[in-house]
């Protein structure tokens, strides 16, 4: 009985420590978001793109710059008329990375963080390969005049809510 209570504290404990271990990480002195572990950084094509992997999921954000073109003059648009810009530009997004292969559409709704707005989506892979039926999650988010995709992507077929879940609600925008 006692062995049995030592491990399940010692398991207790071990989940506990994995659970604080995920790292803080500041983009571009504007946006703030957690990883699990130590991400890769990359510039490709002017963009740049932190990535890191767990064994259940990968976790990947995207930071593409100038996705509104005259910044200044969609800030003087009125709160309407830039929730229709930020819209299209990410309607566009959304269906160019959906639109890619074979994915059953979970869902797609529009967000707001601060005074940024954005779009969340869901989607199931659905090809004949080793990704077929694996869940994939984006948040899209323009930051300024800049996209911010935050994804997380489920390696297997099984439930990772608890990971998805910290690392999209660990996103903060500063001065929103």
């Amino acid at each position: 009985m006692k062995k049995a209570l030592l491990i399940l504290f010692l398991i207790g404990v071990g989940l506990n420590v994995s659970s604080q271990s995920w790292l803080n990480s500041t983009l571009n002195n504007e946006v703030r978001v957690s990883f699990p572990i130590q991400p890769e950084y990359r510039k490709v094509d002017n963009k740049e793109v932190y990535l890191c992997k767990t064994s259940s999921c990968a976790f990947m954000i995207g930071i593409a710059p100038k996705m509104i073109e005259d910044y200044q003059k969609y800030n003087e648009l009125s709160e309407s008329d830039q929730l229709k810009t930020a819209d299209s530009i990410l309607t566009n997004f959304i269906g160019g990375k959906i639109g890619i292969g074979n994915r059953r559409v979970d869902y797609i709704r529009t967000i707001k963080i601060g005074k940024f707005f954005g779009k969340e989506c869901g989607y199931t892979t659905e090809t004949n390969n080793q990704q077929s039926g694996k869940k994939r999650f984006s948040t899209l988010i323009l930051v300024r005049d800049k996209l911010y995709t935050f994804e997380c992507w489920y390696l297997d077929e099984k439930e990772h809510d608890a990971e998805k879940e910290r690392f999209f609600s660990s996103i903060v925008i500063k001065n929103s």
